[in-house]
């Protein structure tokens, strides 16, 4: 949406919406589907660096994700890693683009806030701070792909992916 009639103002940062992988990279296991917002807290919507990361879950009857028979489960952040492509192509499976970022939610300081509106916020301090611009070191436009951290080595499809967007 465009023009003064926005819905909610800028909460400044970077946002990607993660949803199941579609097509060739959907995964056999359970997916995933929320929000990540990459952010600095204390110095507000003009920041080009971030130094945390949300992530916010999708929440359905209080879980996070489903599993291949439609059922709903709880979920544990900590087994997830985060990666950051070198490129936006979702059209690619994700281990033909190479990774700039990644990092895990087992890392950095962990706090997990749950609201009375039944979501469950997973942040990290960041071990690294990322640009938040377009090229470069950047990570806007570029593709976001979220693994179980014990699939990795299996090569298991991802979990979740989207884009990163300006916040």
């Amino acid at each position: 949406m465009c023009g003064p009639n926005l819905p909610r103002p800028s909460l400044g940062g970077a946002l990607a919406v993660l949803n199941s992988p579609s097509g060739e990279n959907r995964s056999p296991v359970p997916t995933l589907c929320g929000s990540l917002v990459f952010h600095s807290p204390r110095s507000g919507a003009s920041s080009s660096i971030a130094t945390h990361a949300t992530f916010t879950p999708l929440l359905r009857s209080g879980s996070v994700h489903q599993d291949t028979s439609g059922d709903e489960e709880e979920v544990d952040m900590a087994d997830y890693v985060v990666g950051i492509h070198a490129s936006g192509d979702l059209l690619k499976p994700a281990f033909q683009s190479p990774i700039l970022h990644h990092f895990g939610f087992r890392e950095g300081v962990i706090t997990a806030n749950n609201r009375p509106t039944s979501r469950a916020e997973t942040e990290i301090l960041l071990t690294t701070p990322l640009e938040i611009g377009v090229g470069g070191d950047g990570i806007i436009g570029r593709r976001v792909t979220v693994w179980r951290r014990s699939g990795i080595a299996d090569g298991e499809f991802p979990v979740a992916e989207g884009i990163v967007g300006y916040n």
